[in-house]
């Protein structure tokens, strides 16, 4: 969790699951997911960054996108705000809005984000 557990000494986690996933593009095609959304949220741990490379196809689809991120390592090998801009930014989007969560003095602050799609 690394600078989570500072941040938010409350939160804590008691095991550990190795899991398997899929893409949201495979997820999409595989449960024959209507593509009638134009927005997409994203909170999941500091792990937006693969679920976007994972959205690839969908991407260009998309209007809007809300992600949690983080500007400082609220979590081991997590993204960073800067990660989430630039990838989107190669992808026809740009930061619309910016709302600070919370600081952790001496590291960073958390934000959720919103991107719009340019043109």
């Amino acid at each position: 969790m690394d600078k989570h557990v500072t941040l938010y000494p409350g939160i804590d986690f008691s095991d550990t699951l190795n899991l398997s996933s899929i893409s949201l593009d495979s997820a999409i095609r595989k449960h024959r997911i209507p593509i009638k959304f134009d927005a997409l949220v994203l909170d999941t741990q500091g792990s937006e960054l693969l679920v976007l490379k994972g959205a690839i196809q969908k991407l260009p689809e998309l209007k809007w996108i809300f992600a949690e991120c983080a500007d400082f390592s609220l979590y081991k090998g997590c993204c960073h705000c800067s990660d989430i801009s630039s990838f989107l930014e190669e992808h026809g989007f740009r930061e619309t809005k910016r709302f600070k969560k919370a600081t952790l003095e001496g590291f960073g602050s958390c934000y959720d984000i919103l991107f719009s799609r340019v043109g």
